[in-house]
Order: structure tokens, then C-alpha cells, then sequence
């Protein structure tokens, strides 16, 4: 199990190969219908849980960074369409109100940062912004700590750290295009319904005139009934933490070593 985030009809998983060698594969995705080979398990990520109503101030930008070269079948954007995105994104940036572009941090994941394979988007974005707007992964710096410094969490893509924002119930938004995925059917349906509710977006002028409208008053859109509506929607699809996860693996474990 890796990741949690909406369901991808990719090619399968490499042409299904994972059912056809696997025994068992443990997944968050409550939609996989083979109960003989998928056990549906909770996710172990860290997951946050505020004592308190205080938020923070930042607008959190957490920005995936793609290779440059293809070396595996992968979902999401190739490089030339990335290069695109990047432009229109920075365009979005600086279309922000002031106070709200103040506020900005921006974080990159990407498994070789700084490399030729890759578009080197904190060096980009330091050079554009200023250095005091990176924020800069460490292990003192985990991406908890950065959504509780955030007043608002922007995503660019539907994985994991989408998902931990979600079940912890910040205020958090999605910037993707839904053409760049082969979503499955339920996972498409998801999306559309982020969307109507203002999570997620695909046009950059509708997401920043979102943001402009609601920053001095998020909890008017992300407490709203329909919208905390669609984000358990989300969870319960993709992203089921138990009350017992703890108990749910231990459970499953021992159940296997009696097999």
C-alpha cells in the first residue's frame, strides 16, 4: 500500500499485475470490489489532530514536481504539459490579493530535487518569490508541521498529502486538471463532486478568485454543510482512517500468520 488519494484507473497498476502475483494486497481504497485478493485496511500516515481551533497563517502551496524523463508508465502530467502548468501556476500566484500572497509558502516534492531530472521548482520559485517563501523539507519540517503553520493548503496533485489535509480537516484545495489522469469511474465522480463544492479546480482564475473571495472568512465555504459533506464523501472512499486502526492491522496481521 502506498499513497491515498483518488482512485486511478492507470493501467491498472501495470496491466493488473499486482492481482496476478500477489496473494493479498492491502489498499485504502474502499472501492476495490476482489474481497479474495483486496483487504481494505486504514492508512498509517501520520494524521493530524488540532487541540484547538487556533489555524495558522500561511497559504501553503505543496507543489509535485515531475521527472523530465518518462522511465515508467505513470499517472499524471508528462513533462511538456508540467512546463505549462508551472507557467500558468505562477500566473495564479501573482494574481492573488497581496495579503494572500504575502502569506505564501511554497513546498516541492519531488524524489530527486535539484537534478537534471527535474524542473527544479524551489530554485524557480525562490528566484521569482524570495527565498523567505520556500519551505523547505527536513526531517524537523515534516508536511504536519507545515499544514499546521497554514491558513489554507494548496495541492497539485490528488495523493497523499491531499488526503492527509482532508482527513485532518484543514482548509485545502485541489489545482489539478482531470485530463491528466485516467481516473476510475468512481474516482471521476469524486472529483466532479470537489468540484462543484469548490475543492477542487481545473481553471486557475476560478481557484484564485475562490481564494480572494474567502481568505478573511474560510470557515463561511469549508464549514458549510456541502462541502464537509464532500470531504467525508472523499475519506470514506479514499482515505477510511478507523477510530481502531491500530487494532485493525494488528487484527489482520495475526489473522495472516494463522493462514
Amino acid at each position: 500500500v502506498h499513497g491515498g488519494g483518488l482512485d486511478s484507473a492507470t493501467m491498472g497498476q501495470y496491466f493488473n499485475f499486482f492481482e496476478k502475483v500477489s496473494d493479498k494486497i492491502v489498499v485504502w481504497n474502499n472501492n476495490k470490489q476482489k474481497p479474495d485478493i483486496y483487504a481494505n485496511l486504514s492508512p498509517t500516515l501520520p494524521t493530524i489532530k488540532l487541540k484547538n481551533s487556533k489555524i495558522g497563517s500561511n497559504c501553503s502551496i505543496i507543489f509535485y514536481e515531475v521527472s523530465k524523463y518518462i522511465l515508467r508508465i505513470t499517472r499524471g502530467m508528462s513533462y511538456n504539459q508540467y512546463v505549462d502548468f508551472f507557467n500558468d501556476f505562477i500566473q495564479f500566484v501573482n494574481g492573488l490579493n497581496p495579503e494572500i500572497k504575502s502569506k505564501i509558502k511554497f513546498r516541492t516534492k519531488h524524489p530527486k530535487p535539484n537534478t537534471k531530472f527535474s524542473y527544479n521548482c524551489e530554485e524557480k520559485f525562490s528566484e521569482m518569490f524570495g527565498e523567505k517563501y520556500i519551505d523547505k523539507i527536513s526531517l524537523k519540517n515534516p508536511v504536519e508541521k507545515t499544514m499546521l503553520n497554514s491558513r489554507l493548503v494548496i495541492n497539485t496533485f490528488p495523493e497523499t498529502t491531499f488526503s492527509q489535509a482532508m482527513h485532518s480537516n484543514f482548509p485545502t484545495i485541489l489545482i489539478t486538471k482531470k485530463d491528466y489522469f485516467i481516473f476510475s469511474k468512481e474516482g471521476s465522480h469524486i472529483f466532479d463532486d470537489l468540484k462543484k463544492n469548490k475543492i477542487a479546480f481545473e481553471d486557475f482564475d476560478e481557484a484564485k478568485s475562490h481564494i480572494n473571495k474567502y481568505w478573511k472568512d474560510l470557515d463561511s465555504w469549508w464549514k458549510s454543510e456541502s462541502v464537509q459533506s464532500a470531504r467525508k464523501r472523499y475519506l470514506i472512499n479514499f482515505f477510511n482512517v478507523k477510530p481502531e486502526w491500530f487494532k485493525e492491522w494488528s487484527d489482520y496481521i495475526s489473522f495472516l500468520k494463522k493462514l
